[in-house]
């Protein structure tokens, strides 16, 4: 773990002190510090006598040093912690928080299917022993994978369970994430103006605990739901206050990437360009899987709608031969309507089919509603003349998707600018 020696009698009361300084680390988002001070507090626990005040300490300085490592992106070390972890603990509860933070880790690397497996063991003794926060966290885990893999309306399902039980546990931090789970799950099935406010509580939530890197996802996944209804400059706004919190040294790629398209999206080409191939190598170097696909699928968004359609068409094949290799099904979805684009284009129509068929059969597995929609809007642009009648139903799906999303969004003006956007207003426009 560490060089640095521990005193011949460890004082808990010391290690208890280290323990709240790695909080105010975590929550200043200082996460070398967080590291490092886990490590110490480890090094003390590990020549200390059992007992149960020494176990709940030895729990909170693993679950914070590999959340520390993760987010630093060392996953190779946090996987080393984890092992670690399991030599030292026999505590039946922290096993299952041993496997909740392993799932995690699994997620952020984009092991989708492997974390699910560890999630559903740690949901399964958790349920067994009746451990109420182990079933919450491992309910809200399972919900940030499932959102990523394009199943959102299971990941609903859990999101929603978990926060019940931080209520009941009265514990505003684990409701804070378990709001930042509710409003992934609840963008990617198009409920936006939902997403967003669920995203403002747990912003809230965080702010109220001094927790500057809650706060920065919080407003992140804000400005992204803002994205999503075409209102760029409050998108823009929750960016820009998520990087001012996060600054530019720890602002994730994620944030990055959001800020990128959000350039482009007001007209700033050029800052946003610098701001999405930033985003991309950052992902890419930190091994964070899904954000680097995030980033693969806006950089070829971006020079798609520049006219840039060879580039375009390069890292949208690269997405969509990556996202293949981890049935990552929205992103599948996302690199087909692309590259189907790209093919219509290149006036390459037999492409643009297939490309543009193999998303809509991913779609079946998927509840992504903005690129579901998408799709069904640009079969119907294509089969227009060869399929008026397959181009019409297409059509009428699209079309009744956008209206539902509408429908939803319970602020006027909110719903005014979505209606009013251009990809919406021609759809809407040639509809029955």
């Amino acid at each position: 773990m560490s060089t640095t020696n521990p005193p011949s009698k460890p004082d808990l009361a010391q290690i208890r002190e280290w323990l709240g300084q790695v909080r105010d680390a975590e929550n200043t988002m200082d996460f070398e510090a967080v590291a490092d001070l886990s490590r110490q507090a480890l090094n003390a626990l590990n020549v200390t006598e059992e007992s149960p005040a020494r176990d709940a300490m030895q729990n909170a300085a693993f679950r914070s040093l590999i959340r520390a490592l993760e987010r630093l992106g060392r996953f190779d070390q946090a996987q080393d912690a984890i092992k670690l972890w399991q030599e030292r603990t026999k505590n039946p509860e922290s096993l299952i928080d041993l496997q909740i933070v392993h799932g995690r880790v699994l997620l952020r690397q984009g092991n989708f299917n492997q974390a699910l497996a560890v999630l559903e063991e740690a949901v399964s003794r958790a349920e067994a022993q009746s451990y109420l926060r182990g079933m919450g966290e491992a309910y809200q885990t399972q919900a940030n994978v499932l959102w990523a893999l394009g199943r959102s309306e299971q990941a609903l399902m859990l999101g929603r369970q978990a926060l019940t039980i931080f209520r009941q546990m009265s514990d505003p931090q684990l409701q804070a994430q378990a709001h930042i789970a509710i409003a992934g799950a609840s963008h990617y099935m198009g409920r936006f103006y939902e997403a967003i406010e669920h995203s403002r509580r747990a912003a809230h939530l965080f702010e109220s605990l001094g927790n500057e890197y809650g706060m920065a996802v919080a407003y992140s996944n804000l400005g992204e739901s803002y994205q999503q209804l075409y209102d760029m400059e409050n998108a823009l706004k929750y960016h820009q206050k998520a990087y001012e919190i996060s600054g530019p040294e720890r602002a994730n790629a994620d944030l990055i990437r959001n800020l990128g398209v959000d350039m482009i999206g007001v007209g700033r080409v050029e800052e946003g360009l610098m701001y999405l191939n930033q985003a991309l190598e950052k992902s890419r170097t930190d091994g964070e899987r899904d954000l680097f696909f995030q980033a693969l699928h806006s950089l070829a968004s971006a020079h798609l709608a520049l006219g840039n359609i060879p580039e375009a068409h390069r890292l949208a094949e690269e997405l969509l031969a990556e996202a293949h290799q981890l049935d990552a099904i929205r992103h599948i979805i996302r690199a087909t309507l692309i590259l189907g684009h790209c093919a219509r284009a290149e006036e390459d129509t037999v492409s643009a089919q297939e490309y543009l068929h193999e998303g809509f059969m991913a779609a079946q597995r998927a509840s992504d509603k903005t690129i579901i929609w998408q799709t069904h809007a640009a079969l119907a642009d294509l089969l227009m003349d060869s399929q008026p009648a397959m181009a019409q139903v297409h059509r009428n799906i699209a079309t009744e998707m956008v209206r539902t999303i509408a429908a939803s969004i319970e602020d006027d003006r909110l719903r005014r600018i979505f209606q009013q956007a251009e990809p919406v207003h021609a759809l809407l426009g040639g509809a029955d």
